[in-house]
């Protein structure tokens, strides 16, 4: 069951639980987006790194080069 189809309220959902250390739930939300846009993968990226995901985290950036749609910002 997709919990959000709203790309924009998905974000949000992935940055809180990521951010807070709940991984496992930013990861299930993050799986169910249909829509992957380069804040979802930042959210996405950041949470995991901020509580010492490492390799999840580059695996993760590799997989947003890997997506069509997405690439990194220069900031």
């Amino acid at each position: 069951m997709n919990i959000c189809k709203d790309v924009a309220i998905g974000t949000a959902l992935v940055d809180m639980y990521a951010k807070s250390g709940d991984a496992e739930s930013a990861r299930k939300v993050f799986s169910e987006l249909k829509t992957k846009d380069t804040m979802a993968w930042t959210s996405m990226i950041i949470g995991l790194a901020m509580h010492g995901h490492g390799e999840e985290t580059l695996q993760t950036f590799r997989r947003m080069q890997d997506d069509a749609s997405v690439s990194p910002d220069l900031m």
